[in-house]
């Protein structure tokens, strides 16, 4: 019943969306027939959409069990099936494992990370029966939530990997985002030189001419390399204290249209208000905060809420100053976190 609501809201136009109940009965008819085509894959990959695009504007806590539920009761049966080619049976997986994928990330966005290992671990096994790059993909996505857990030195060598994996089966943009994983993680592990050497080298790649018809449909459902580009480049400057890293703050945060990716952006800015505070810069701070707290009303994430708490305690040094704007943002964002529970 969730999950029917869900679609029923968030039917969107990026997607044209089946309706649920008859992508129950298109599963279940496949797994008992045995024919699995292509329109059962448009099915997974449309619901991916619907969900992909709720959970950019609302958080991964909207939509997850539901999410969760269609993997585990629809999308899998389809794999029990059988196929009209090989073809077919490789885009399944692909798709499943996308799904996957989106679960893992719904459930680290709501502060379940070994519920997204779990979904990252087996939504991998799922596209290395697709392609190896795919596999390659989403195993930078394990690389990048163990720096977002602190443990970006213990896995400099999952993100090589990864980048060892795509080469020659990805294209140059999509091995680029492999590069800003090993930057992540080389940074994360103090390696200042060689994190630069693979942001050089994740910029080369991005700045390829790349049609989106020859990126696979795996990697743009990520959203489209550049703004990642200036999102990775500023963590991974700002974890080596470089001073160039505040025009890629900024950027990071032009990159994302707030109306697309409110969520994404607002972290950015949380980011970019955090490091003018911290340099004594309280009207950038706040200005970058207050917009931040704007876009993520109504979003449902622990991430967003660890970002905001970041806010409160950014600006604690500076309440008992007296400082108006402090203490209007130090407020906003206290009531947030408070209708934010």
């Amino acid at each position: 019943m969730q999950r029917r609501r869900f679609l029923a809201v968030f039917s969107l136009p990026l997607a044209t969306v089946i309706d649920p109940a008859e992508a129950t009965a298109r599963a279940r008819t496949a797994a008992r027939r045995g024919a699995v085509g292509r329109a059962e894959v448009v099915t997974v990959r449309s619901v991916i959409d619907t969900f992909a695009a709720a959970d950019e504007r609302l958080g991964g806590g909207v939509g997850r069990t539901a999410v969760a539920e269609y993997l585990a009761a629809d999308a899998t049966t389809y794999l029990r099936g059988r196929f009209t080619d090989d073809r077919t049976r490789a885009e399944m997986h692909a798709a499943v494992a996308e799904l996957a994928r989106l679960a893992g990330w719904t459930a680290h966005d709501t502060g379940r990370p070994g519920l997204a290992q779990r979904y990252y671990l087996y939504a991998e096994r799922l596209a290395a029966e697709s392609a190896p790059g795919h596999a390659a993909f989403i195993r930078r996505l394990r690389a990048h939530q163990a720096i977002d857990l602190g443990h970006g030195r213990a896995c400099v060598d999952l993100a090589e990997s990864a980048v060892a994996a795509g080469k020659g089966r990805v294209d140059p943009a999509t091995l680029g985002q492999l590069h800003l994983a090993v930057a992540r993680t080389r940074a994360a592990a103090g390696d200042g030189h060689e994190a630069r050497v693979a942001l050089r080298e994740a910029e080369r790649c991005i700045a390829r001419p790349t049609a989106d018809a020859d990126r696979p449909w795996w990697a743009l459902a990520m959203g489209v390399p550049e703004p990642l580009l200036a999102t990775h480049t500023a963590k991974t400057l700002r974890e080596l204290n470089d001073p160039a890293v505040t025009g890629h703050l900024q950027a990071s945060v032009d990159r994302f249209d707030p109306v697309t990716h409110p969520r994404v952006r607002a972290l950015n800015l949380i980011d970019l208000g955090g490091y003018h505070a911290e340099r004594g810069n309280l009207e950038h701070a706040c200005g970058a905060w207050s917009e931040a707290l704007g876009l993520l009303d109504g979003v449902n994430s622990a991430r967003a809420r660890t970002a905001v708490t970041g806010i409160r305690s950014a600006a604690s040094p500076y309440r008992s100053r007296g400082n108006t704007e402090i203490r209007r943002v130090d407020t906003a964002a206290t009531r947030w976190l408070a209708a934010h529970r």
